[in-house]
């Protein structure tokens, strides 16, 4: 590479780490000489990412970033520039109280720290994002030095004198005011809740329903999040009467909210109550809803308000929405006659699906759905209907019956496979093991039928790395299949696993939480023939607990009790699945997969399968 033009070795390097997320080729091309380390600086450093657990560390990192960004000017190639404090490690006994990264620390130091963290970003004159990720507010002299291009996002926006005692209604502060006034706010994730931990009145809602979209210029994501205290005698007492009515960020006795409207183009609803006819109607005058692009509801929508939001789609006010996610509370015609009436959508998203949904989706999205998410496990034949339905379909997020590898799974990753124009899927496996709920417990069975049923869900349950890269080569065999001599579109596949809930037997939650690995896969080679993939397991944490959680319950009973009987066809059924663990100490770490059900061309034209495709 040392003879390639420079323009070219910059490409080249856009490319690698266009698909290497953690940077690992970038640094290890950097390294080979130096003429590559200063073509690869302009992606080194698109992207700067400052962590601290408290001021020293932020001090010291600012400092060490100063150092590399001032060789060779290497400001100009920061894009974006992300400020995250990490928590302090909590350990079960400690006390759970919050405390700032900066309790401890003199105003002084203080803003000497976010002096040095203004002076560097005003460096970067290129800078076109600023993610603020910490509790601590945005500080007021970081605001002044941004450049009018660069979008501040703020992960945690909170206005200080939004926290008011009930006696005590102070006016807003100028740091405060400079924040949510500021021409650089993009997008904020806020908090919504009515009081803390110390009875204080959290006037969040109020603000932004009342002021902040019609006082920041730009802003235009809002995510709204409720946030959860703990049970304080003064909380507990709290709620028993409402705080005052808001004054305003100036204590104004006729506050009625800010005379313009926000041009907001995102607004997610996530954790916080089902959305009132009040609620619909504070955020129509909050803001613009003709310009809105992207609506979720995760927390769902009261009747009354349902109904005020499909007047309004019938009249138009949703004229250029794209996007829609919502919770559907057992409302199927409702939610089927809202999504008709809104324009042409490129993506939806709804969770507790129905039939009528499905067929709203089809009916009036066709043309320009690109992506779609339900949570209604599909057969071979609803995958076989939406492929012919929408055949643009580019992301697709659903849920299939894990039935340990049989013909009607495989058949559901063949019709995957059809999707012509499918570049990413993710697959939401769920595991219906409830006959080992009647089994083990409601029923007085044999134990012969006990072993069975527990060495049926074992092997279903197994999902490791094998059977992942099979499950995905099958989808990409079948996608190369449906068009010979073109490339196929299908790029990454999302393997998720369902834990199932039990009050019964919550102890092979760990089980599923443990075997049921979730992944992800991405091809290696934009190859006609290549069928090689990069893959990742994702939740590794959570699979680590499970395990040792299960473990308990092996060796203490945990919450089930299992007498000498139970606990000796546990083992004897995971032997009898995986031989090699027996007689081993660390037995529940010996096992595998167990492969697809393989005789596939001679299902697609010997067998009869109509079995599979009759109607749900």
């Amino acid at each position: 590479m040392e003879g390639l033009p420079l323009a070219v070795l910059q490409l080249i390097f856009e490319r690698v780490a266009r698909h290497d997320v953690k940077n690992h080729s970038v640094l290890a091309i950097a390294m080979t000489s130096k003429r590559c380390c200063a073509a690869i600086d302009r992606e080194r450093f698109k992207r700067v990412e400052v962590v601290f657990l408290n001021r020293s560390q932020l001090e010291e990192s600012i400092k060490r970033w100063v150092e590399i960004l001032d060789r060779d000017d290497r400001y100009r190639h920061v894009r974006h520039l992300s400020i995250i404090e990490k928590n302090e490690p909590w350990t079960f006994g400690d006390a759970a109280t919050y405390k700032s990264s900066f309790s401890t620390s003199s105003p002084e130091d203080v803003q000497r720290v976010f002096s040095a963290l203004a002076q560097l970003t005003s460096k970067c004159m290129g800078l076109k994002d600023l993610n603020w990720e910490s509790d601590v507010s945005v500080p007021a002299i970081l605001l002044s030095q941004l450049q009018s291009h660069t979008r501040l996002h703020v992960h945690s926006f909170r206005l200080k004198r939004v926290f008011q005692h009930r006696d005590k209604l102070p006016r807003i502060n100028h740091e405060d005011y400079a924040l949510a006034t500021n021409p650089n706010l993009h997008s904020i994730r806020a908090f919504e809740s009515r009081f803390n931990d110390e009875d204080m009145a959290i006037y969040s809602w109020d603000a932004f329903h009342l002021w902040i979209p019609g006082v920041a210029p730009n802003l235009r994501c809002v995510e709204m999040c409720r946030e959860l205290h703990g049970n304080t005698t003064e909380l507990v007492q709290a709620p028993q009467s409402r705080p005052p009515t808001w004054r305003g960020p100036f204590l104004d006795e006729q506050f009625l909210g800010s005379k313009a409207m926000g041009q907001l183009r995102q607004l997610a609803l996530h954790g916080t109550d089902r959305m009132s006819q009040t609620n619909l109607q504070q955020w129509s005058h909050a803001t613009d809803l003709s310009v809105l692009t992207s609506l979720t509801l995760r927390s769902g929508i009261d009747p009354l308000a349902e109904t005020d939001l499909l007047n309004m789609a019938e009249q138009g006010v949703f004229r250029c929405l794209k996007s829609f996610f919502i919770y559907a509370f057992g409302r199927p015609k409702e939610i089927h006659r809202l999504i008709a009436a809104f324009p042409p959508l490129e993506s939806i998203a709804v969770i507790n699906d129905a039939p009528e949904v499905r067929e709203s989706i089809i009916a009036c999205h066709r043309e320009t759905l690109r992506e779609l998410h339900l949570t209604r496990p599909f057969r071979p034949n609803a995958l076989a209907w939406m492929r012919r339905s929408l055949p643009h379909i580019r992301r697709l997020n659903i849920v299939i019956a894990r039935r340990n590898g049989d013909q009607e799974e495989v058949l559901c990753y063949l019709e995957l496979g059809k999707f012509t124009k499918l570049q990413h899927l993710t697959l939401q496996m769920e595991y219906n093991d409830w006959c080992l709920d009647d089994v083990w417990f409601r029923g007085k069975a044999s134990i012969i039928e006990r072993s069975r049923s527990l060495r049926r869900v074992l092997r279903n349950i197994a999902f490791d790395e094998q059977l992942a890269v099979e499950v995905f080569q099958t989808i990409l065999k079948a996608s190369q299949a449906q068009r010979p001599g073109v490339i196929s579109s299908f790029e990454a596949l999302e393997l998720r696993q369902r834990v199932k809930e039990s009050d019964y037997i919550r102890s092979f939650e760990n089980l599923h939480g443990f075997m049921a690995r979730s992944w992800i896969l991405e091809r290696k080679y934009a190859d006609i023939h290549s069928e090689d993939a990069w893959i990742c397991e994702i939740d590794v944490p959570a699979r680590a607990t499970a395990r040792e959680n299960f473990l308990g319950f092996v060796k203490h009973h945990g919450e089930v009790s299992l007498d000498n009987d139970d606990e000796a066809i546990f083992r004897d059924a995971w032997v009898a699945i995986w031989p090699e663990a027996k007689h081993k100490d660390n037995w529940i770490d010996e096992w595998h997969s167990f492969p697809l059900w393989q005789d596939v061309n001679q299902s697609l034209t010997e067998l009869d399968l109509s079995a599979f495709y009759e109607i749900d």
